[in-house]
């Protein structure tokens, strides 16, 4: 069993990585890595880069769309929900 630092376990965790098998496998709820999520949160434009290893917004690396989500409103959101409009567009951008 391969042991990582808690950081990256919960981000391979979130991104579908089988430890089994080695192969990492992306969550079909994320856009690929490179990508930008761009909404707007009471009239300030947020982006955020998805990683390969995270996520970064403000230039501070984040392990979670709802750690980010955090940081920004300063309770506690579930990140899917939060940039659910931002996910769907940056998708697109990226096709």
């Amino acid at each position: 069993c391969e042991v990582v630092p808690r950081n990256q376990a919960v981000v391979r965790a979130a991104r579908g990585h089988s430890r089994l098998i080695g192969v990492p496998m992306m969550d079909p709820r994320l856009p690929a890595p490179g990508a930008t999520v761009t909404r707007e949160y009471r009239g300030h434009l947020v982006e955020d880069h998805v990683k390969e290893d995270g996520f970064e917004y403000d230039g501070r690396p984040y392990d979670s769309l709802s750690a980010i989500s955090k940081a920004i409103t300063g309770s506690n959101w579930n990140g899917y929900h939060f940039f659910a409009g931002a996910l769907e567009n940056a998708e697109k951008a990226a096709s």
